[in-house]
């Protein structure tokens, strides 16, 4: 009877423990552009459904929400967006990046300064 209860709870427990607390990553290189570069973020998630993307939404200096696109990842939890500049080029100021996903509360966030340059012209 012993063992029985045993395996009963044995059972119940270790589904339960197989289930990792859901974790959110986020990283860039790049912290410092010029408002005709790029930003390559990269990020890695677990613990969360595979089949349902990351949201990395890109907020300018002035509060707009410039990207939010969805992103599927690998296996591993990896994703990735290279990120261009919005037309004519990035604003001057501080971007903020949060990566999110709707099976976990957890957010992870960046930000990358875009400094002032000159667009080239016709001459």
């Amino acid at each position: 009877m012993l063992k029985i209860v045993l395996l009963v709870l044995i059972a119940i427990f270790i589904p339960i423990s197989a289930f990792a607390e859901p974790m959110i990553e986020l990283s860039t290189a790049q912290t410092e552009i010029k408002s005709l570069d790029t930003v390559l973020v990269v990020g890695k998630i677990t613990g969360v459904s595979v089949f349902k993307p990351v949201v990395l939404t890109v907020i300018s200096p002035d509060g707009e929400i410039v990207y939010a696109p969805e992103l599927p990842f690998d296996n591993e939890g990896v994703f990735k967006r290279l990120i261009h500049p919005s037309l004519p080029s990035f604003k001057t100021g501080t971007y903020t990046v949060i990566a999110s996903h709707e099976d976990t509360e957890k957010t992870a966030q960046i930000q990358f300064t875009v400094i002032a340059s000159s667009i080239p012209t016709k001459g």
